[in-house]
């Protein structure tokens, strides 16, 4: 075994976890989940009530499915394209990564004003801070997911992303 691959397989979730976790709240608009995304250079979020509770996770890829559903409405059916004129563009702001969708045929209010509990996914995917980074790297294959939240004794301690684990591989 490489001393890389070793490096990497002796680490676990709580080597790599992030534990400065931003929650948001289920009645916070796209609108208002976008730039705080954007500001915080950050692709989702889990979605947390007043009390701490998880109920689920949101991400910009949640933002985007509705963006195409409501655009799929416009257009009956089928979401056109960069030609379209009803087609979705992106439009970079702040960074590549964040891009803000715009709809020439949609207001953008009609967007940016929904409530993020309509859009997010109610179920958490969640490990244990002692699971290795083989575990949490199969688990996010399998799930085809880009996050999971670190849970420990029924409280949320932490979250880890792929790109965590990218990194993690990129310092051994």
């Amino acid at each position: 075994m490489e001393t890389t691959e070793m490096a990497v397989s002796a680490r676990t979730v709580r080597d790599v976890m992030q534990t400065d976790v931003l929650t948001v709240e289920p009645e916070l608009t796209v609108g208002e989940l976008m730039k705080t995304l954007m500001e915080r250079g950050i692709s989702g979020a889990p979605v947390a009530d007043r009390d701490g509770s998880v109920l689920g996770v949101v991400s910009t890829t949640d933002v985007l499915r509705l963006a195409l559903k409501d655009e799929e409405k416009v257009n009956g059916g089928h979401a056109g394209s960069e030609d379209d004129e009803h087609g979705f563009y992106m439009t970079p702001e702040g960074t590549a990564h964040f891009p803000n969708v715009f709809f020439p045929g949609l207001p953008r209010t009609r967007l940016a004003s929904r409530p993020i509990r309509e859009i997010m996914t109610p179920v958490t995917f969640s490990v244990r801070p002692e699971a290795s980074l083989r575990e949490i790297a199969r688990f996010l294959l399998r799930g085809q997911i880009h996050r999971a939240l670190v849970f420990e004794n029924r409280q949320l301690v932490g979250l880890v992303t792929t790109l965590d684990l990218v990194k993690a591989i990129a310092e051994s």
